[in-house]
Formats: structure tokens, C-alpha cells, sequence
């Protein structure tokens, strides 16, 4: 890491690894309530695959309009610490809203819609700042620890709301969802506010003006390693969302209920804490690169398996792309990272996640729910399959772009 990157100053030497974790844990159980059981609250609406998918498309469309806004907010005039706060506020006025206004079908679509404005671009800017943070001495912060909490926060809740809505069906759907994120609150105001530190360096070296909204695109997109990311882990998300967004509805047409899928979901997140607990372990012992390599080769499990009948198939192919996504998760947050301008990188790194997730996850949610609608579950595992071989075409094409333009030794972890 080189100096320009760490010029933001550290915060105080203390260990914030703690309230990271209880941060990502309550985080991604009030993911697990909005996000995964989103389309099965919709389907007991009575509302079909497409329209499922019309809808889930909406939210991340709200996504990649607010990510952009909130990473130049987070770099410019914010700390993350505080933005993410106003966003819990915001996230739980919605969520009372949607208990007295949802019964009216339009308004608990926009209200949805609104939510997902704060709350997808939660995620990617807590990425940045842990891995912001966790260049600082004396923080004692490994990101792929800390999103290992998440995992098993997403798990823990995925499997108790699954039994709870089997048993008392989905009338306090926002409701959890308020409690949740008040409750994480407490542990954002735990967490270093860190200066924003977005300034022009000018000749002399001194700091000069802020860049500017559009100007910290284009200070992102001349990097051709961020644009390769930008390709690669578009294709990957494209490569997994038309099973993941849908496997519910998978479960469903093989005979699972609510608690199942509900299980499925945490045992493959339970996955994703052990492999994120062996990657902070193993970070001398394997390189970026081939860490990259395994997470593509593993995508092509989960359809392969599901191509085969029955409920097993859906545990076993969770498990596998549990693997694949664990390492994921690490790859294309320190790949972004380190295509990031120091000055903008709270916004080059969360708005890189957002492009890709939002690309890759509304084209699969579109042709996911025509596929499901049209053909079963058959249409969507073919076309996950398809498109996870040529994202693995993609990354061996554009790997030395990625890697091998580094200085020796730097992909070293």
C-alpha cells in the first residue's frame, strides 16, 4: 500500500474489530429480512416470477442511482459513520410507513423502492470503510474477519425468520425489519469517524479543491484495471443471480416451504463464515490471484448441481457457491481497492461493487423471472451455467490486466 493510499489519518489506535462485527452481523440479518425472503413476501402477494423480478430490479436500480451520491457524499462533506446512521433513521421511517401504508399495492412498491435506496448501498460502503480502516496500524482489522460476522448474522436470521414465517406467515415483515436496524445504531456510534478525504493534489503536492461528482467518474473509468473489474465481476454476479434470486421459488417447485429455503440460505451462509475465517487465516499463504482464480472455477458448481432433481442438490449447490462467494467477497473489494484514486476511495470502491451488483443482478432478475415463468427452474440453472463459463473465459483473458501490472510481490496479502 502505498502512501497516497493511507493518506487519511488514522484514528485513534483502538480495537474496533468488535463493533465491526456486531455491526455486520446486524446488518446482514436485516439483509437476509429485506433482500432473500423479499420475492417470497411478494409471491404470497400473489405477484408472479416477472413481476418479482420487475420489482427486485427496481430496488438495485434505486441502488446504483443513490451509491453513487453516497460515496461522493462519504469522501466529500460525511463520515461514513454518520451517513449510515441517517440512513438507519431513514430505513426504519420507511418501515413504519409500509406498516400503515403497504396494504395499497403502488405504495408498498415505491415504498420498497425507497428503502432499497438506503439500504443496498449500506453494504458496500462499510466495505470500503473496513478496508480503509483496516490499513491503519492498531486497528486489528482483517475485512474478510469482519464480513465473516455478516455471514453468520445473514444465516442465524435467514433460518429463525424462515420458521417464523412458516409459522405466522408475513404480517411482521417490516416491522423485524424496523427492530433490526434500530438495534444497529447502537454499534454504528461505536465505530472511527473518519474525515472525508477527498482533495485534488496540486502540483506542489499541497491539497487544492474537491473533485467534483463527475470527475470522480472519470478520475475511476480512465483505470483499465478498474474497468476490467468492472467486466469481470459484472459477469459474475450476471453468472450467479438468475438461481440466487430465484431459490426460493426453486425450493418451492421441489416441495420446500418457507423453512426450508430457510435453511438452505443458512447453512450456505454458515459456509461463507468458515471460508471467510480460512481466508484471514490463509492471507500469507495465497495470492490475490489465485484466490481470484478458485472463486470462478467454483462458480460453475452450484448449476451444475442443481441440473440434478430433488432437495439435496439445493443444500449441496448452496454450500458450493457459499465458497465461491466467500471469496468473492474479499477479491472484488481489494481488487477495487487497489484500482481506487486515494483520494476518492470510499466512492471508487463502493460505487464498483454497486455497478457490478446492480448490472449483473437486474439483467438476471429480467431474463430470471421470463426463464422461471416460461421454462421451471430448468431455464434459469442453463443460463447460470452459460454465463459462469464465460465469466471464467473473461478472467483468464483479462487476468494479467488485473494482476500483472503490479509490482513484484504486491499481490502478496
Amino acid at each position: 500500500m502505498s502512501k497516497c493510499c493511507l493518506r487519511k489519518k488514522a484514528p485513534k489506535e483502538k480495537n474496533y474489530a468488535p463493533a465491526f462485527f456486531g455491526a455486520y452481523f446486524i446488518y446482514y440479518s436485516a439483509y437476509a429480512l429485506f433482500a432473500s425472503y423479499l420475492v417470497s413476501y411478494l409471491s404470497q402477494r400473489g405477484f408472479s416470477a416477472v413481476t418479482c423480478g420487475l420489482i427486485t430490479s427496481l430496488t438495485l436500480v434505486a441502488n446504483v442511482v443513490v451509491q453513487p451520491i453516497s460515496g461522493y457524499l462519504t469522501d466529500t462533506f460525511l463520515s461514513v459513520r454518520d451517513y449510515l446512521i441517517l440512513s438507519c433513521i431513514g430505513l426504519i421511517v420507511l418501515c413504519i410507513c409500509n406498516m400503515v401504508f403497504g396494504g395499497q399495492e403502488l405504495v408498498c412498491f415505491v415504498l420498497i423502492v425507497f428503502s432499497a435506496g438506503f439500504a443496498y448501498p449500506f453494504g458496500q460502503l462499510m466495505d470500503a470503510w473496513v478496508n480503509i480502516v483496516s490499513h491503519f496500524s492498531g486497528t486489528n482489522l482483517v475485512y474478510s474477519r469482519v464480513r465473516a460476522f455478516g455471514s453468520i448474522g445473514y444465516a442465524l436470521a435467514a433460518t429463525a425468520v424462515g420458521a417464523y414465517f412458516s409459522i405466522f406467515g408475513y404480517g411482521n415483515y417490516f416491522l423485524l425489519q424496523a427492530i433490526v436496524f434500530a438495534g444497529l445504531i447502537f454499534f454504528l456510534q461505536e465505530l472511527p469517524k473518519l474525515k472525508p478525504d477527498n482533495r485534488a493534489e496540486g502540483k506542489s503536492g499541497d491539497e487544492g479543491a474537491a473533485l467534483g461528482f463527475f470527475e470522480s467518474f472519470r478520475v475511476s473509468m480512465k483505470n483499465p484495471r478498474y474497468r476490467a473489474c468492472l467486466l469481470i465481476f459484472s459477469l459474475y454476479w450476471l453468472s450467479h443471480r438468475p438461481v440466487g434470486s430465484y431459490l426460493a421459488l426453486f425450493c418451492g417447485e421441489r416441495g420446500g416451504t418457507d423453512q426450508m429455503f430457510g435453511w438452505i440460505c443458512g447453512i450456505g451462509a454458515v459456509t461463507e463464515f468458515v471460508v471467510l475465517l480460512w481466508i484471514a487465516r490463509s492471507r500469507d499463504l495465497i495470492t490475490l490471484k489465485q484466490e481470484t482464480t478458485m472463486t470462478f472455477f467454483i462458480n460453475l458448481g452450484r448449476p451444475a448441481l442443481f441440473l440434478l432433481p430433488g432437495i439435496i442438490p439445493l443444500f449441496l449447490g448452496q454450500i458450493v457457491q457459499s465458497v465461491s462467494f466467500g471469496l468473492f467477497y474479499t477479491i472484488s473489494v481489494e481488487c477495487f481497492s487497489r484500482a481506487a484514486d486515494p483520494h476518492i476511495r470510499s466512492f471508487s470502491i463502493s460505487v464498483g461493487l454497486t455497478v457490478v451488483t446492480v448490472i449483473g443482478t437486474v439483467t438476471a432478475n429480467l431474463l430470471g423471472g421470463f426463464l422461471f415463468d416460461k421454462f421451471g427452474s430448468i431455464g434459469n440453472t442453463v443460463m447460470s451455467f452459460g454465463v459462469s463459463c464465460i465469466a471464467l473465459l473473461c478472467f483468464l483473458k483479462y487476468k494479467k490486466v488485473l494482476f500483472d501490472t503490479e509490482k513484484e510481490g504486491e499481490t502478496e496479502r
